[in-house]
């Protein structure tokens, strides 16, 4: 100072390194999770205890042709996604993971934007949060050309059982023919 008075400072110093390192440590966390959800094949999507659609991944318009944006926040029975014939079990697996418990995979018929019927896996599990069931996570796999697959598969079986039994046919009519026209000979 000019007056020749010691400046006296007071103050503290706190090193904040390893809480830098933990948010730093936490962000990078958060961004390869956001990579995951973003970039997954299946479809996973979360909804609350009132069916309103929480998150789903951008996966689902690759499979359904929907755009996230327009599905968030929607109540899941509005969007009319789920084939008719599977929403008794749709609801029968919502109530089991409501309930605490996680359901196996189970098989549901989709509908895309385009009309086209989807078939897919799905799995679910609740999400809980100080012992409470808050929301319900959801997995689903896209099994169409597998089930696709099957349906050729035991169209295949039914015309190669089919054929066998015209065989079996033709060959006791060809050895009744035989035996009648030995019968002739004689």
């Amino acid at each position: 100072d000019d007056d020749g008075m010691p400046i006296c400072a007071m103050g503290t110093v706190q090193d904040i390194t390893e809480r830098r390192e933990a948010e730093r440590a936490l962000r990078d966390a958060e961004s390869l999770y956001r990579l995951h959800f973003e970039n997954v094949s299946d479809v996973i999507y979360s909804m609350d205890r009132e069916f309103k659609l929480i998150t789903i991944s951008p996966s689902v318009e690759r499979l359904l042709g929907y755009r996230p944006e327009e599905m968030i926040g929607r109540p899941f029975q509005d969007l009319n996604i789920v084939a008719p014939e599977c929403l008794g079990q749709a609801a029968s697996h919502a109530a089991t993971i409501l309930g605490g418990n996680p359901i196996p995979s189970a098989e549901f018929k989709f509908i895309a934007r385009d009309g086209t019927m989807k078939w897919g896996e799905v799995s679910g599990a609740p999400l809980i949060q100080k012992g409470e069931v808050t929301a319900m996570i959801f997995v689903a796999r896209d099994i169409t050309d597998r089930k696709k697959g099957e349906a050729e598969r035991e169209k295949l079986q039914a015309q190669l059982l089919q054929a066998q039994k015209l065989e079996a046919v033709g060959r006791l009519a060809g050895g009744v023919a035989h035996d009648f026209n030995n019968l002739l000979t004689v």
